[in-house]
């Protein structure tokens, strides 16, 4: 839904769909405020998503579990479409392809940068986000 509601230890599945191919960038804002890149990731290598086809994050062809787990509270995810690869002009720090915890910025730092790429090369770029609520 909207604004779900996960309690500890579930499994979390995220559905994205862009409207034409894109390049799709996303994140999650955990609670205390650290920021995961979750796409692409490790099984995801290539930003490419075909237009209206839903990426599933995680796959499950990947065998692999997004676990809901400490902190709770509300945390937040972002996407980001591009319509052009931007891989190249990236900060090394979004370069990251773990799945793992971006060190020292926060998402508005992660939108702003974003966006800044988005014009100062004119690329188009559309973005969505929603609240996962996370509880015991």
């Amino acid at each position: 839904g909207f604004n779900p509601v996960y309690k500890l230890n579930q499994k979390l599945k995220l559905f994205v769909e862009a409207s034409q191919d894109s390049y799709l960038y996303c994140f999650y804002q955990q609670a205390d405020e650290s920021v995961l890149k979750i796409f692409p990731n490790r099984y995801y290598q290539n930003a490419f998503v075909t237009g209206g086809i839903k990426a599933q994050i995680p796959s499950d062809k990947h065998k692999s579990a997004w676990i809901i787990a400490p902190p709770t509270g509300a945390e937040f995810i972002k996407c980001f479409a591009f319509d052009r690869d931007i891989e190249g002009e990236l900060p090394n720090t979004l370069k990251t392809r773990s799945f793992g915890q971006i060190p020292d910025t926060s998402l508005s730092e992660i939108t702003n940068k974003l966006r800044s790429i988005s014009k100062l090369n004119r690329v188009g770029i559309a973005e969505d986000s929603m609240t996962v609520n996370v509880e015991r």
